[in-house]
């Protein structure tokens, strides 16, 4: 089983809100008021970088990245 990390695309985002854990659904739902699709695509807007691992090349498991602190400052 080949595993790589490449960088996150909007396309990784369906994959992964539909096949989310339901722990990690009602978390998201907890911690940002948001259903899975709508977090990891607002997550992915705000980031000045994210990447998916990927699983045989094909199925995104994971998607990370870094947003800034202070919007204003780019910190």
């Amino acid at each position: 089983m080949a595993r790589i990390i490449v960088p996150a695309h909007s396309d990784h985002i369906y994959w992964l809100a539909n096949n989310m854990a339901q722990a990690d659904r009602l978390e998201v739902a907890a911690s940002v008021g948001m259903g899975p699709f709508r977090a990891l695509t607002d997550s992915l807007n705000r980031s000045v970088a994210a990447w998916t691992g990927m699983v045989d090349d094909s199925r995104p498991v994971c998607m990370f990245g870094v947003t800034p602190l202070d919007i204003l400052g780019g910190s």
